[in-house]
């Protein structure tokens, strides 16, 4: 018995290891992105990406050694496998097609393959859920949120005058100037889920993402990015209930006051401040609908349900020396994105996988954490909307976690001590 026990604790060790290999893999992917946004240099993406997959592909190994698990609930198992024949068969069609693919050359389809995180790599992340729950851990994540919430500071700090800049020659009608600050913000956000850790992580590490996810939120707000700053400011609010949540009776009492000071503060400087005029300008504007109505109107009833497959497209000309030729492969409505490539079944299908177990997270768990990821998850539903494309990034690997380990009886069932002793 002893020996087994050994053999059990083993077991985890070397599976918690694995699952590390995995979270730098994703970390490093990350830095790619980070690099080729500082640098424009792609070979930089390309190397350090490279350095992502070995350890991606070392951790995978390492867990098919001790085996894969199968997810609980006949029907959701049986759902969760309907929603992988469809996106490979979603991913089969995409090549099956009569027209040009996106890329130009033979270095562009590499990159596509391998380095871009919202080509074909984001409909591998659900096998994240068949590693089994003992083998998660969030300790290397949250060292990599460090990391990425540092970087993050110093890079939109100091670029904060240029942010600025841009988006006043934005409000006097310039073009050109959309993107400036938002490619930075976007550095952030796949670690943000830290934010929520409040319960199991110190107040430093709790302040520094606290501090990455508030400038992140100002920067997106200046450069009038409209669904990210809703975005980004929901998952500032709920830093805010987890933090208060974190605290004791008295505490919470504190805490609540501060935080409704700091949020009408907050509210009267977006309301009187000139920072916030593009945004403000900008308003309710609807400037999605026409690109929507465009690929909906060119799919046919049976696309619409199926979809057109992973190079699907549809033709709305915007751009002068579009090398695409007017053709578009995505939306900027992840949603849409999804029916666009896979249909209303894929994006249905999708939208249960993710709500039922993020909704018995938040209702039927007994610990921070599972209803910290059943925030989570929900919030990237509703980011669909906005924008929310899928993604192969630290944030969607959480997000798979969070519905493995919602859907386990036993994780649900651990007390908040449990939880950071085990995952923290």
């Amino acid at each position: 018995m002893q020996n087994g026990k050994m053999a059990m604790n083993f077991s985890v060790v070397y599976g918690q290891r694995a699952f590390d290999f995995i979270v730098w893999g994703f970390f490093f992917h990350l830095m790619g992105q980070v690099v080729s946004t500082v640098t424009r240099i792609d070979i930089l993406q390309a190397f350090v990406c490279t350095i992502g997959w070995y350890f991606i592909i070392k951790g995978f190994i390492m867990v098919r050694r001790l085996g894969f698990h199968t997810l609980p609930g006949t029907c959701y198992r049986g759902l969760f496998i309907l929603y992988l024949m469809v996106c490979m068969v979603m991913i089969v069609r995409g090549y099956l097609i009569d027209y040009r693919y996106q890329w130009k050359s033979w270095l562009g389809m590499i990159n596509f393959h391998l380095f871009a995180p919202t080509y074909i790599l984001p409909y591998l992340m659900p096998l994240i859920a068949f590693i089994p729950c003992q083998y998660y851990n969030l300790r290397t994540f949250i060292k990599c949120s460090v990391i990425v919430a540092c970087i993050s500071i110093v890079l939109l700090t100091v670029s904060f005058g240029d942010i600025r800049y841009a988006s006043n020659m934005s409000l006097m009608g310039y073009d050109g100037f959309n993107a400036t600050g938002s490619t930075l913000a976007h550095i952030y956000i796949p670690v943000g889920f830290a934010v929520l850790c409040r319960k199991y992580v110190s107040n430093k590490v709790w302040l520094i993402n606290s501090v990455g996810l508030l400038l992140t939120l100002l920067v997106y707000a200046v450069a009038a990015r409209r669904g990210s700053t809703v975005i980004t400011a929901c998952l500032f609010l709920f830093n805010i209930y987890f933090y208060v949540k974190s605290k004791s009776r008295v505490g919470k009492i504190i805490a609540v006051v501060l935080s409704l000071i700091v949020i009408c503060c907050a509210a009267y400087f977006f309301i009187t401040s000139d920072l916030f005029a593009y945004i403000q300008h900008r308003g309710m504007t609807d400037n999605r609908s026409a690109i929507d109505d465009a690929l909906l109107s060119q799919m046919s009833d049976w696309e619409l349900i199926f979809g057109k497959g992973l190079n699907g497209r549809y033709y709305l000309p915007l751009l002068q020396n579009d090398y695409l030729g007017g053709w578009r492969y995505g939306s900027e409505t992840g949603f849409y994105n999804i029916v666009l490539k896979g249909g209303y079944l894929m994006a249905i299908l999708y939208i249960v996988l993710l709500a039922y177990p993020a909704l018995i997270g938040i209702f039927k768990s007994n610990n921070t954490l599972c209803k910290a990821l059943g925030f989570y998850i929900i919030l990237s539903l509703i980011e669909l909307y906005p924008f929310g494309w899928l993604s192969f990034n630290l944030k969607f690997l959480i997000i798979w976690m969070g519905v493995a380990l919602c859907l386990n009886r036993n994780v649900r069932n651990m007390s908040d001590r449990q939880i950071y002793k085990y995952y923290f």
